[in-house]
């Protein structure tokens, strides 16, 4: 054992319990910027949306494509990273503070070789591109977009380091002021370097990219910035030098590398579907683009309860109290249900108008108007998957959820898609409606695993000694 890893054995007093400990308030109180933060998020997917719309169709569904490919790459490796609140939580939980930075650590370590991974995806492009038969209109659209987009890969992997630390310790403020932040500069460079203004040339999508990356960047280095600075080098020693073990690093990776792939599998599914209806043509994958984006809005709260259930689980196991464990995991899903079946009813209702806002094309508003319904129906499932995923995630079972993941996404999600939008001839509609039939039977399943109840009785501490 290191000196450092003999350190780490000290403790401090455990997370303290009060009246409203697993309660709404408590809930709220942590999901509440994380909410403003994943809106905004998904705010900015819209303005991009929005402005590359101005540009042509042509490039609003590359760039909307592109998006999907980026995240689709990203998602094993920024999942992977997010496991750092897990065990952040459980050891802040237990009050065995001096082993937090050990966990960044271990994070920022594995940057670099993810960052290599990424990067050498960009030769590959073009090749996988025509592989999935993507429309000639879009297809140089997407190239561009994501050979630009991919160079944030860096400045997100430590983003999401710092975050899922803060967010462990139970501080969701920041992260919503560093991500309020870094959208306004993306958002003002958007327009900037897309349409050329301030003595800039219009870049199109290049520009698109190359505003989300500085974006991103500010947010790496302002957190970066919070996590050295006095306060947390005070509490946490976070300006010491922590060798990282490979022991360590397996442990990390036993618990946190199934989140990832947990990830990259939904990712993979719905971005094989997006692919698909990519070959249909400019104005279908608008419509699908269009929703795409409405639902990414949809499911960002939800997320953040998801967030703040897996920090409140994971500092209550930490602290040994299961009970209060379990009435988190319990408000978190309720109130799950709540915001998602309002959106239903709202995208349900306001289907037309909606698409409207987006693109007035006729066909377009057609196309979209329909998915949109199809995707009201499948708002509550997807509130169950989300929340009860971030309550395991949370306790350290992550295995579960992949294994889920994996068998409803290659056993029913892709197969349908081909099956329903090719020989049963429901096109876009039908690749929508394996969407459906994939997040349904996820929703259920997850619902099972959680109400079996084991995940109460897990950890990913070391036994102290």
């Amino acid at each position: 054992m290191t000196s450092d890893s003999r350190d780490s054995k000290k403790t401090h007093s455990p997370t303290v319990v009060t009246e409203h400990s697993g309660s709404s308030r408590e809930m709220l109180k942590l999901a509440f910027p994380q909410i403003i933060s994943f809106v905004s998020l998904s705010v900015m997917g819209v303005v991009d949306t929005l402005v590359i719309g101005q540009v042509g169709t042509g490039q609003q569904a590359g760039v909307g494509l592109g998006a999907g490919m980026f995240w689709g790459i990203m998602s094993f490796f920024t999942g992977t990273l997010s496991g750092v609140t897990t065990f952040v939580a459980q050891a802040n939980g237990a009050g065995r503070t001096d082993e937090l930075r050990r966990w960044v650590m271990v994070g920022l370590v594995l940057v670099l070789p993810m960052t290599v991974l990424c990067l050498s995806v960009i030769p590959l492009i073009d090749n996988l591109i025509v592989l999935f038969q993507t429309s000639k209109e879009v297809r140089p659209h997407v190239v561009t977009y994501l050979s630009v987009l991919l160079f944030e890969a860096p400045f997100m992997f430590i983003m999401f380091v710092l975050v899922s630390y803060l967010r462990g310790l139970g501080d969701t403020v920041t992260p919503m002021i560093v991500t309020l932040v870094a959208n306004v500069i993306n958002a003002a460079l958007d327009i900037v370097l897309v349409f050329g203004f301030l003595g800039f040339p219009a870049l199109g999508v290049t520009g698109a990219a190359l505003a989300s990356i500085v974006g991103m960047c500010a947010a790496a280095l302002m957190l970066a910035w919070v996590y050295f600075g006095r306060h947390h080098n005070a509490r946490y020693n976070t300006r010491r030098l922590t060798w990282v073990t490979l022991e360590e690093v397996r442990r990390f990776m036993k618990t946190s590398t199934p989140i990832g792939a947990s990830w990259a599998f939904e990712n993979v599914a719905w971005n094989i579907m997006t692919i698909y209806i990519g070959t249909m043509g400019a104005v279908t994958l608008a419509g699908h683009i269009i929703v795409w984006q409405l639902i990414s809005f949809s499911f960002m709260p939800t997320v953040a309860i998801s967030v703040a259930a897996s920090t409140l689980v994971g500092q209550y196991l930490g602290a040994q109290r299961p009970d209060l464990a379990r009435k988190s995991a319990r408000v978190s899903i309720l109130w799950g249900l709540v915001l998602m079946g309002s959106i239903g009813v709202f995208f349900a209702l306001g289907r037309g108008h909606i698409i409207a806002w987006f693109n007035d094309d006729p066909a377009v508003m057609t196309i979209g108007g329909w998915l949109l319904l199809i995707a009201a129906a499948f708002q509550l499932f997807d509130a169950l998957g989300i929340t009860i995923d971030g309550v395991l995630r949370g306790a350290g079972d992550t295995r579960f959820p992949l294994l889920a993941r994996a068998i409803a996404g290659f056993g029913f999600f892709i197969p349908l898609i081909f099956v329903l939008g090719g020989p049963v001839g429901w096109g876009v509609y039908g690749a929508w409606s394996a969407g459906l039939v994939f997040v349904v039977l996820l929703g259920v399943v997850m619902l099972w695993r959680y109400r079996q109840g084991s995940w109460l009785h897990r950890t990913v501490l070391e036994d102290e000694g």
